[in-house]
């Protein structure tokens, strides 16, 4: 079950990587509504399935793979601005959901040797969306690139694409929705009540 241990470790470290590579793509590319929204949800994906994995690791043994911290230093790298740049933030998402998917893919082989039915049902739930992230990614990746890769960039749009974003940028309907969950958990805390008075010690002087 070595093996299995060190595999079911490469994969926790390489969904934490994912998820940190989503939301830093979001981050970049915040001026694009439907990236934002997406990639901060798909990132919540990735960091629920690290936080499963790391549960499941205690059945066969904690084992740590240095792997996806090292892919992960050779994607994301240099400038990206404008729409060659989210072209290739999202190829290099592509490459490391692809290493993922691998993961899961050998792991499942290894429950099924194992005849462990409740890991082979977690990896299928789990891997089952990573596929969906990859779909996303390609989706996006061909919507994306015929404008980014055929048309010559405009400088000028690129250089306010690449600019640091600003609150405001943040697509209103999320900043209502925090607002509004704020509110709602300020009106219906309960207030804690005054505290009484306690009553003043009786002054011995003036006692008789």
């Amino acid at each position: 079950m070595m093996g299995l241990a060190r595999y079911l470790g490469l994969l926790e470290g390489a969904e934490r990587e994912l998820s940190a590579a989503f939301l830093s793509v979001a981050s970049r590319h915040a001026r694009e509504p439907e990236i934002w929204q997406t990639a901060t949800m798909l990132a919540g994906w990735s960091a629920r399935h690290a936080a499963r994995l790391k549960q499941i690791s205690k059945r066969y043994g904690q084992r740590r793979d240095r792997g996806p911290r090292l892919l992960d230093r050779g994607l994301f790298a240099g400038p990206r601005r404008g729409g060659i740049g989210l072209v290739r933030d999202l190829h290099d998402l592509s490459t490391l959901a692809h290493f993922v998917h691998v993961g899961w893919s050998a792991s499942v082989q290894a429950a099924k040797a194992l005849r462990d039915r409740a890991l082979e049902d977690a990896i299928g739930e789990m891997g089952a969306e990573t596929d969906r992230q990859i779909a996303w990614v390609r989706t996006a990746i061909a919507q994306s690139a015929a404008q980014a890769l055929a048309v010559p960039p405009d400088p000028l749009s690129e250089l306010v694409a690449s600019r640091p974003e600003k609150p405001s940028s943040v697509p209103k309907r999320a900043v209502r929705k925090a607002r509004l969950g704020r509110w709602i958990e300020l009106a219906f805390t309960p207030r804690r009540a005054p505290a009484a008075a306690s009553p003043a010690a009786p002054d011995p002087g003036r006692a008789g």
